[in-house]
């Protein structure tokens, strides 16, 4: 299962890394996990995840409007939204 991260902060890319890797190795998933940081390097991106965590909060684009674009594209699998 493709998963990504997208957060500016460096620190909870690597914490959701682990956190998620993790969870999904408990349940016998196999994952990939890809990390950006910006809306701007997802988008840019040509992987098919099933599930993205957005950070809310991002310079230029932010989840919200990271996530927009996606559904205007046709991304209809799960999103997550973090914040802190």
């Amino acid at each position: 299962m493709q998963i990504a991260i997208c957060d500016d902060e460096a620190y909870m890319t690597d914490l959701l890394t682990t956190t998620v890797s993790k969870y999904f190795a408990r349940q016998n998933i196999n994952t990939s996990v890809s990390c950006f940081s910006s809306g701007t390097a997802l988008l840019a991106s040509d992987i098919n995840f099933r599930i993205i965590f957005l950070d809310v909060q991002m310079k230029h684009l932010d989840g919200f409007e990271t996530a927009q674009i996606l559904r205007q594209r046709g991304f209809n699998h799960f999103l997550i939204f973090i914040t802190i």
